[in-house]
C-alpha cells in the first residue's frame, strides 16, 4: 500500500510542477552537469543518479544497477543521452535549485533534484 501511495503522490507532484522556468542554453547546461552527478526523480517516483563525465560518457545508477552511455548537448541547449533511456530533452530551471528534463512534446521526463560536484556514487 505504501508503494501505491508513494507512486500516486509522485504523480500528483509531477502534475503540479509548472514549466514557467527558464530554459537553459547550451553553455548553461554544460556548466551545470559537466563532471557532476545529478540526482533525478522520475514521474513514477523512481530515483536515479547520473554522472556526466567531461569526456562525454555517462553512468546512471538505479538502485544497485549501473548503466553506461554517452551524453551531449546540441547548439540549442537540448541535452541528449544515448545507450540508455532518456533521449533528448530541454533543461528548465525551476528557480529553486531543481531542473526539469522536458521532452519536445512538453512532458517532464525527469526532475533533477540535486546537482553535486564530481562522481557521487
Amino acid at each position: 500500500m505504501k508503494t501505491i501511495t508513494f507512486a500516486f503522490a509522485g504523480l500528483v507532484l509531477f502534475s503540479t510542477w509548472a514549466h514557467a522556468g527558464e530554459t537553459l542554453d547550451a553553455e548553461a547546461v554544460k556548466k551545470l552537469i559537466t563532471g557532476n552527478t545529478v540526482d533525478g526523480l522520475a514521474p513514477n517516483g523512481n530515483t536515479q543518479k547520473n554522472y556526466f563525465s567531461p569526456d562525454g560518457k555517462t553512468i546512471r545508477q538505479v538502485g544497485d544497477k549501473l548503466i553506461e552511455g554517452t551524453w551531449s548537448i546540441k547548439e540549442d541547449g537540448t541535452q541528449c543521452v544515448t545507450g540508455m533511456p532518456g533521449g533528448c530533452a530541454k533543461i528548465v530551471s525551476n528557480g529553486d535549485g531543481t531542473y526539469d528534463r522536458i521532452a519536445a512534446e512538453g512532458k517532464v521526463l525527469l526532475r533533477w533534484v540535486a546537482v553535486t560536484k564530481g562522481k557521487g556514487f
